[in-house]
């Protein structure tokens, strides 16, 4: 119940925030800070170009990474969030409050060709959002956009979520009402067939887009990056890396990886201290070992070359 109350008060300062920041500010890309994350932050900025507006949306940091941040990072816009809100929550907010087109990128998407940055603000009618990574359902012929890296249209967005009276949470089939089910099955979505088959889930901000579809909007596909990132010159999304020691499932592994040896590198000794003290010590090398089948995959092997790449800025 606290932190319910905590989430509300944290939502309400948030609508305020941006609110006001509309206010001043056209075309900004978003970028969540998580806790726990400041250090792969610090790779995100490696790539982050100067000329592009960037915002943090501080979600329920502590005051002490609140502090590190500041002292890093000064002159940033933010939008300070005293609790930890979900992914879609946020979302909303940003539609609901923002009220205008934004981008939001992850802070584990890497973007080496600063380009992208500026065709992802040029949005053409009847479009609902810009996008760079997809997934391909070919049993429904549909192309499902990935939110590591959005540019959204927000006002059309709105109409749709207001329309169909629907947020940007993860849904359950079962959940979704009646003639939400039935709207979703004009593009062949039922129980036994849901966007991404992978997951059991229609994931974040998924109905909300499908539904604009239906109403004629369409997504449009800067470049389609395939879901889960191969090394290339131009963007990289780790993925999962919320991990930070985990083996069990080949994604979390690599998150975990990427979350240790980030830290191990990021030469700010105060925080590699902060977070071992909080998190416990394993070394990136015994990690990636700890799971022998993991390590011996090709795919580990490229991954762990172009990482290496990428924390010393070699792309």
């Amino acid at each position: 119940m606290l932190m319910m109350i905590k989430q509300t008060e944290a939502s309400f300062s948030a609508s305020k925030q941006l609110k006001a920041l509309a206010d001043t500010t056209e075309n900004p890309f978003f970028v969540i800070v998580m806790p726990d994350s400041l250090h792969i932050l610090r790779v995100f900025m490696l790539y982050a170009p100067e000329t592009v507006h960037f915002v943090l949306i501080l979600n329920g940091l502590n005051q002490w990474e609140t502090d590190w941040l500041h002292s890093r990072y000064p002159g940033f816009r933010e939008i300070v969030l005293k609790a930890t809100l979900k992914h879609g929550r946020v979302i909303d907010l940003l539609i609901d409050h923002f009220k205008k087109p934004f981008g939001m990128i992850d802070s584990d998407c890497f973007v080496f060709n600063p380009g992208y940055f500026e065709q992802a603000k040029a949005l053409e009618e009847k479009t609902l959002l810009n996008a760079f990574f997809c997934l391909k359902n070919d049993e429904l012929d549909l192309e499902i956009p990935q939110t590591y890296f959005l540019f959204f249209n927000s006002p059309i967005i709105a109409e749709v979520k207001k329309k169909y009276r629907v947020d940007s949470k993860l849904y359950k089939y079962k959940d979704l009402r009646r003639s939400i089910r039935k709207s979703l099955s004009v593009l062949g979505i039922d129980s036994e067939h849901l966007p991404e088959p992978a997951t059991k889930l229609i994931d974040t901000f998924r109905v909300v887009l499908l539904l604009g579809m239906i109403e004629g909007y369409r997504v449009n596909f800067i470049k389609r990056f395939p879901t889960f990132s191969q090394p290339n010159p131009d963007m990289y999304h780790i993925g999962a890396v919320f991990f930070n020691n985990n083996n069990k499932r080949y994604s979390f592994y690599k998150g975990s990886y990427f979350w240790r040896v980030s830290l191990e590198k990021c030469g700010d000794q105060e925080l590699i201290d902060y977070y071992h003290a909080k998190h416990g010590y394993i070394s990136s090398q015994d990690l990636l070992m700890s799971n022998p089948e993991f390590a011996s995959f090709t795919s580990t092997k490229m991954f762990v070359e172009f990482v290496d790449h990428i924390l010393n800025k070699q792309i």
